[in-house]
């Protein structure tokens, strides 16, 4: 019985590869509110981006609100398709799938390395495809409409470069860099590059201190460290407070935090606390 279960998981992860831009019967730029509430059982859409906890993992489906006007939202890559439509499906998962159950060691995967340490991010433009793991464990999976493969579905004035630059403009100003539990020196080497960059993008963006405390820490440490990073960058920088904000992440196996830059118009940067007080 336990083969069975095996065999049938890795069928399962696997037909979600197979079918690549398409899960659960949502396709980007092809499903709209409706087939995402029949498909995953829930009653509403937000939009741009609707946000739903399953059981298993947190589902963020994103939909086109302003046809070809892309200044209405800053990820809207341009899409001459009706509100309403999918563009895109971001998976969080709760509990991490092996890397090597993906194949993604063939030509058609780029491998790129973040700041956050051991996170290794896998994208197949030919599928539309990203993955991001950590340690050898994939945490989250994204669904997306390649823009090669699309050109119809794009707005007169989008032509497939600016897309693209767009689209790499806005993975710039959604993530800074991410470490651990390192030395006050480190740290403030480590927030140093954070206020400059925040000098250097003016008042066009806002900056993020996310912390998340170890699995020991006491309540309100992670507030508390984050309040302490933002009051270093601002004493030390000269950077106006407002345009940092803190955010108690909860909590993970052991310290994290976490530094966004993001452009003006953006979410928050979402957290995902692992571990939680007994």
């Amino acid at each position: 019985m336990r083969l069975i279960m095996i065999v049938a998981f890795v069928l399962l992860a696997s037909a979600d590869i197979c079918s690549a831009q398409e899960w659960r019967g949502i396709k980007p730029l092809h499903s709209t509110c409706e087939d995402v509430k029949r498909s995953l059982g829930v009653d509403h859409c937000e939009y741009p981006r609707s946000t739903y906890p399953l059981e298993d993992e947190i589902v963020e489906v994103s939909f086109v609100t302003c046809p070809c006007a892309s200044i209405c939202y800053g990820e809207n890559p341009g899409w001459k398709l009706p509100p309403d439509t999918v563009t895109g499906i971001r998976r969080e998962l709760r509990k991490g799938l092996p890397v090597a159950e993906f194949e993604v060691d063939h030509d058609k995967w780029t491998k790129t390395y973040t700041d956050f340490i051991g996170q290794v991010t896998y994208s197949n433009e030919e599928l539309g495809l990203r993955l991001s793991a950590v340690d050898g464990s994939v945490l989250s999976i994204t669904y997306y409409a390649p823009f090669d493969k699309n050109n119809q579905f794009l707005c007169p004035k989008c032509s497939v470069p600016q897309a693209r630059n767009a689209d790499k403009a806005l993975s710039r100003s959604s993530w800074f860099r991410a470490y651990g539990d390192v030395t006050h020196d480190n740290e403030k080497t480590r927030l140093d590059k954070f206020a400059s960059e925040l000098k250097e993008r003016a008042a066009n963006s806002q900056g993020y201190i996310v912390v998340y405390a170890g699995c020991r820490a006491q309540k309100g440490e992670a507030k508390a460290h984050a309040e302490q990073a933002k009051e270093y960058v601002v004493k030390a920088h000269g950077i106006d407070s407002q345009r940092i904000k803190t955010i108690d992440g909860g909590q993970r196996a052991g310290m994290l935090i976490e530094l966004h830059i993001r452009a003006l118009g953006l979410p928050p940067p979402r957290s995902f606390s692992s571990r939680y007080p007994q």
